[in-house]
């Protein structure tokens, strides 16, 4: 239906210009994705948990604890440019990453070498803030010298997924550079059937058989406080989070009050209405509280009424320790599969986990 009204000629505005909320024909595009969004999930039994949080906050963490495998890299730069879906996959034990939706950015990537060649001609390579890193100097030969590998359809298991995080977070930092300044086509990606999506059994629902009738998935965003946040950006992810079926907002304990948490709240304020009854939150990092700090129902009192301006119950508020409970169910999942832990020498998580248990 929404097709053939968009072929009449004249029939719709390509946008209301007369400052009323008529119906132009980007409205009736808007509707087309939320309708196509909407029958997906209903096609899949899917219900799309969104995560979203400010970076620091412990989104990755989160997102790991709830699979049971980590599935993303913990690291002090932003590493989700583009809104990731990670889907609970019955069996699948080493999580897939799969991309179809590719071309898009490899035009991103041909447009990025026409301003490398030219900066180069120029002399003013060493301008670009990238080249400074090594990775990123290896990156930019790569692109002049038609040697950079275009993504691949599916990465297979932790390491190649983390690769290609990687891959497209220095991409983009690239493209950003104020002497490149080529846009991320973020608007290509509006529907979240083109999202890139990773496919791994979660844990904690191994043994529900019922979950065959239907799915997960957790939504996973860019921060406000991560680059690349443009109005094009924001607007897809205020769509996507309106969108999902729940909403997860990530804070940190120890920064409450700062601007940036303000930020996520200003977001979600905007959609009040519409996601206030499937919002929750954590306030990560409960365990970094001293004697000084706020305690459990202090926190959500703070969060529910003074955060949130009492968009959302106290009992939707969850201090918690998003690190201790990835930890614990890896050391339990160990246990349960090999009867002991393995060694730390080939673990790097191990000798974390005894820390935190045995002091």
């Amino acid at each position: 239906m929404f097709d053939e009204l968009l072929t009449i000629p004249n029939l719709l505005p390509k946008i209301s210009g007369d400052g009323q909320h008529g119906i132009d024909s980007q409205t009736v595009r808007n509707w087309q994705n939320i309708l196509g969004n909407e029958k997906a999930k209903v096609d899949n039994l899917e219900m799309v948990l969104a995560v979203v949080g400010i970076m620091k906050a412990g989104k990755s963490t989160t997102i790991n604890a709830i699979s049971g495998s980590e599935i993303l890299p913990n690291r002090n730069q932003p590493m989700t440019t583009l809104p990731t879906l990670i889907r609970h996959c019955q069996g699948k034990k080493d999580p897939v990453l799969s991309f179809v939706k590719r071309q898009p950015v490899e035009e991103m990537v041909n447009e990025v070498k026409k301003k490398l060649v030219e900066l180069k001609l120029n002399d003013n390579l060493n301008m670009v803030n990238l080249n400074n890193e090594k990775d990123g100097q290896g990156l930019i030969n790569q692109i002049l010298n038609n040697n950079y590998g275009f993504f691949k359809e599916h990465y297979e298991g932790q390491k190649q997924i983390f690769k290609f995080l990687q891959k497209l977070n220095d991409l983009v930092r690239l493209a950003q550079d104020p002497l490149i300044d080529i846009e991320f086509p973020i608007e290509k990606y509006e529907n979240i059937n083109d999202l890139p999506f990773i496919e791994v059994e979660f844990t904690h629902l191994a043994n529900f058989q019922e979950v065959d009738r239907g799915t997960i998935s957790l939504l996973d965003t860019p921060g406000p406080n991560e680059y690349g946040q443009g109005d094009k950006l924001r607007k897809i992810l205020e769509a996507q989070i309106a969108r999902a079926s729940a909403v997860l907002m990530i804070v940190n304990y120890n920064n409450l009050k700062c601007e940036a948490e303000g930020e996520i709240r200003e977001r979600l304020e905007g959609q009040a209405g519409l996601i206030s009854d499937r919002l929750f939150t954590i306030v990560n990092k409960f365990d970094q509280k001293d004697a000084n700090s706020m305690d459990e129902n202090e926190v959500k009192q703070y969060v529910a009424t003074t955060l949130m301006q009492g968009n959302i119950s106290q009992e939707r508020v969850y201090p918690a320790s998003a690190r201790n409970g990835y930890l614990a169910n890896r050391a339990k999942q160990e246990i349960e599969k090999n009867g002991y832990l393995p060694d730390d020498d080939e673990q790097g998580w191990i000798d974390d986990f005894g820390k935190i248990a045995f002091g």
